[in-house]
């Protein structure tokens, strides 16, 4: 029986992992996706929500105070990777913008790096230091991670304001196929600005896009508490992943004039002109987000007093 009980405890501890394997398993992994991002693009539905304080405190930072819905609304963005970093547009639109996400979201809390920008600086280079954990739960390791004031590159703010901070945080990996399955991210305490913190969940799982197969982000949720005790959630589900290629002709002949396909204008709408358009696709308010395309018939016509 002793024998037996020796074998049973060997052969136990031979089959848990070391974790440094795991750990340059997981960041193997992470540094694959992040090769083959640049070819893919992704659909972000975000529920935004705004609570205010049901009561004042003075340490609203360390106790924070219960708090009552104000505001909720809905985004839909699509996104994608490129040298440069992450990129948004509008769901759906033709193409992408050069512009910074706070200037296509104009209001209430927004964040960029969920999508590939977080794991690049979390698990590539040498910003950040790990520590195991231990084993979490049946199949699972748990790291610990700090991201120094120094190396970060983490930026809270708004268009005038920003304030950078160290992080740090927890991720789970799955010791048999080496994947990331769970983020955590603690922002430090964000100075000069009106927060106290902000944290970031993130859930990974394997997606299968035609015959490969790489970890994307399933759902992100974000939460900034307020020195004032208010508290910003945005709860963000990746969806509609897929391979985007863009192909181009160049010809050098002239044209060819087809009379039937008469070329289409591009009409530019003066500010504050008034015109009527009759929808022509039911909008479900259960679902509809900030980003969706209307479809609609015009019902008058666009006049100016030129034409």
């Amino acid at each position: 029986a002793r024998w037996l009980l020796a074998l049973a405890v060997t052969m136990s501890l031979q089959a848990q992992q070391d974790p440094s394997d795991s750990l340059e398993q997981v960041r193997g992994r992470v540094a694959d996706t992040l090769d083959r991002l640049p070819r893919y693009m992704c659909t972000l539905t975000i529920n935004r929500s705004v609570g205010e304080a049901d009561t004042r405190r003075s340490d609203s930072c360390d106790h924070p105070p219960d708090t009552h819905l104000t505001t909720a609304d809905r985004l839909r963005l699509d996104v994608a990777v490129t040298s440069e970093g992450e990129i948004f547009a509008w769901a759906g639109a033709r193409r992408f913008s050069d512009r910074e996400l706070i200037d296509l979201v104009k209001d209430g809390a927004i964040s960029n790096g969920s999508f590939a920008n977080l794991l690049s600086a979390i698990f590539r280079g040498n910003a950040a230091t790990f520590t195991p954990h231990g084993p979490h739960g049946h199949g699972l390791m748990e790291f610990a991670f700090q991201v120094p004031y120094e190396k970060s590159e983490y930026v809270h703010g708004d268009r005038e304001h920003r304030v950078i901070a160290g992080y740090g945080g927890t991720f789970l990996v799955d010791t048999k196929t080496g994947d990331l399955t769970h983020l955590v991210i603690h922002s430090d305490r964000l100075p000069d600005s009106g927060a106290c913190y902000s944290t970031t969940t993130l859930s990974y799982a394997r997606v299968h896009l035609k015959k490969d197969a790489f970890l994307l982000p399933t759902q992100s949720h974000l939460v900034i508490l307020g020195r004032d005790g208010s508290k910003s959630e945005n709860l963000t589900v990746f969806s509609g992943c897929h391979e985007f290629l863009g192909e181009a002709t160049v010809k050098f002949d002239a044209p060819e004039e087809d009379p039937a396909k008469p070329e289409p204008q591009t009409i530019v709408i003066p500010p504050g002109l008034s015109f009527s358009v009759v929808m022509t696709q039911e909008i479900r308010v259960r679902t509809a987000a900030v980003g969706d395309i209307i479809v609609g018939e015009l019902a008058s016509p666009i006049e100016t007093s030129k034409k």
